[in-house]
């Protein structure tokens, strides 16, 4: 049987960034209740690099905020030796570092089937996105005083 396995990464950050819209009544529109903080700058966050396997086995490594080529291959040569498998296909999106001329001889030279024509633009199509959201609106409930503490809440999430 033919598993695949999905791999993306993403930028955690202290604070969330996503909208939230709140209704609030016209005469009370300033009350305390109906006011959202908000944090202009995400104050300080931690780049990670996941993959899942289709039986729902999950690995993922801290990387540097910037890949280029030879980050993103190190990244693999060390998050997909635990879960690569010889029938398996993996898929990661269109990113310049996934897609460069390092990259792709690195995959065929150790044997990795890679889906190639992985349509660009397409996060309905890889279910760590979904997995990133919830990961990302759970940190975001806690409060985390420095990059360790974050780490430590990505980890037990």
């Amino acid at each position: 049987m033919i598993k695949s396995y999905f791999s993306i990464e993403s930028q955690i950050q202290k604070y969330s960034t996503h909208r939230r819209n709140v209704r609030r009544p016209i005469c009370n529109r300033l009350s305390n209740k109906y006011i959202c903080k908000i944090v202009k700058y995400g104050g300080f966050s931690i780049m990670c690099w996941g993959a899942i396997l289709g039986d729902g086995s999950i690995t993922l490594i801290r990387c540097p905020t910037r890949l280029d080529s030879d980050i993103y291959i190190n990244i693999l040569k060390e998050g997909l030796h635990n879960i690569c498998k010889v029938d398996s296909i993996f898929m990661h999106d269109g990113a310049l570092c996934h897609q460069s001329k390092m990259t792709s001889g690195y995959l065929n030279r150790t044997n990795i089937c890679l889906l190639s024509d992985w349509s660009s633009q397409s996060p309905d199509l890889n279910p760590l996105e979904n997995l990133w959201s919830i990961l990302k609106e759970n940190v975001s409930r806690v409060n985390p005083t420095n990059n360790d503490e974050l780490l430590g809440l990505i980890l037990q999430e």
